[in-house]
């Protein structure tokens, strides 16, 4: 039950690529394979610790959720409040109205569920504007863990066996969910829960003794490097036309558990490479890394005017939220996990500052989508050239009734009997307009 500076290193092998994959680094072209990862390294800690106390007699519900408070939402508060704040002065009504809905969600742990219905396909072209779009794992696992505490302690007095057993069976049939909706409802698999379960549960398994001891170091060592060669190469091998969670998420989770696994009774040398100093402090700020550096990207793409920032930008957008992160961790993050016996925070204080946190956030929220983004922001002549086509959907009405073999959608010029269409737009959404900064671009 020692501290694993190793697997500090291992957060640090899941965040660097989702950052960098979200930067638009083709290195990594899959780095978004680091949130599976995350979701068996969170299984394996919070189990970890769960499972220590039901066998001591200590467990609490209280106990857990303050910890799961302190730990998350200082945070997340900030970053939810720092998106308002810059949205303000940079996104126009509609995604200012979006990103105050979104920060609902965010704050109520639904916003997985938010972002499928709204969003769309997380790979495609159109959410890289949605600022809090990332928080959508962060909304699963408190979703896993408003039932798993309860689990364990219904199971307290069980057999290990039975433990591993009913884990194993939640896990598989969430793993197989999750195959099969690769094909039948792709949206959903990647965001929903009943579809993730089974990379937390790995972790579960791990932490409850379900796989057997590696008393030989050279075992260890071969499950180490195996483990590590299986990450890697996922971030490198998966393609685009790859199916992605499903049997496709498994090499990245079993290699995370893997790693794990070979750390528990032997010091092996992938695990001495995770405990590098470096390594350790990357793996330290990952949680706020990860908050920060999504709604920095999205900045960047507004003040640019496009979804593909250049190199330049994009290397200030990885090192930009590593200072913000390294900030959060000494000033917000850290205070707040000091526990009241060492002079820290209270339990009440800490879940009447949630609240009352929570509360003023989410009312802003609600005043802002009441507000409808608040158009009064905007400047009159763009506000103008707004309301000229609000409620016309640019003709969207018109494209849906558009059948095989009939003239396809025409906007604009093709109006004109003399006049040719010189543009043509391919989609699923052809009238999303991208609009930067209050550059309001239109021929007619």
């Amino acid at each position: 039950m020692s501290k694993r500076p190793d697997i500090d290193g291992l957060r640090a092998v899941a965040v660097v690529p989702v950052v960098l994959h979200h930067a638009g680094f083709t290195a990594v072209p899959r780095g978004f394979v680091g949130v599976e990862i995350f979701f068996v390294i969170s299984g394996f800690l919070n189990t970890r610790i769960l499972t220590r106390e039901n066998r001591d007699g200590q467990f609490s519900l209280l106990s857990f959720y303050e910890r799961r408070a302190r730990r998350i939402l200082p945070a997340l508060f900030m970053v939810l409040v720092a998106c308002l704040a810059v949205g303000w002065f940079l996104l126009l009504p509609s995604q200012y109205d979006a990103l105050a809905r979104s920060t609902a969600a965010t704050l109520l742990f639904v916003s997985n569920a938010w972002f499928w219905d709204t969003a769309g396909d997380y790979f495609g072209r159109g959410v890289e504007l949605a600022p809090l779009l990332h928080t959508w794992s962060l909304a699963v696992e408190e979703q896993y863990y408003l039932g798993f505490p309860i689990l364990l302690l219904v199971m307290a007095k069980q057999s290990r066996h039975f433990c591993v057993g009913l884990i194993a069976l939640i896990s598989l049939i969430s793993l197989r969910l999750s195959i099969r909706a690769t094909t039948a409802a792709p949206i959903a698999n990647f965001y929903l829960t009943p579809m993730r379960v089974w990379g937390l549960g790995l972790g579960a398994l791990l932490a409850i003794g379900a796989f057997p001891a590696l008393r030989r170091p050279l075992a260890a060592e071969v499950i180490g490097l195996i483990g590590l060669a299986m990450i890697l190469g996922s971030i490198v091998l998966i393609s685009d036309n790859t199916p992605f969670p499903g049997m496709m998420a498994v090499p990245p989770c079993a290699g995370a558990a893997f790693l794990i696994w070979a750390g528990m009774n032997n010091t092996t040398s992938v695990g001495r490479l995770l405990a590098s100093r470096p390594i350790v402090w990357i793996g330290l700020i990952s949680y706020s890394l990860y908050l920060w550096h999504w709604p920095v990207l999205v900045a960047a793409r507004v003040q640019n005017g496009s979804a593909d920032l250049p190199a330049l930008t994009a290397m200030i957008c990885v090192f930009l939220p590593v200072l913000l992160a390294t900030a959060s961790l000494y000033l917000i993050e850290r205070p707040f996990r000091i526990p009241a016996s060492k002079g820290g925070f209270s339990r009440a204080s800490i879940f009447t500052g949630a609240g009352t946190s929570a509360t003023l956030i989410l009312g802003l929220a609600v005043i802002l989508v009441v507000k409808e983004g608040v158009p009064s922001r905007v400047p009159a002549e763009l506000a103008a050239k707004m309301n000229k086509f609000k409620g016309s959907h640019c003709l969207m009405d018109v494209c849906r009734r558009w059948e095989d073999g009939k003239e396809p959608c025409k906007i604009g010029a093709s109006n004109q009997a003399d006049a040719e269409p010189r543009v043509v737009v391919l989609g699923g959404f052809p009238c999303r307009v991208f609009v930067a900064r209050h550059r309001f671009l239109a021929e007619r």
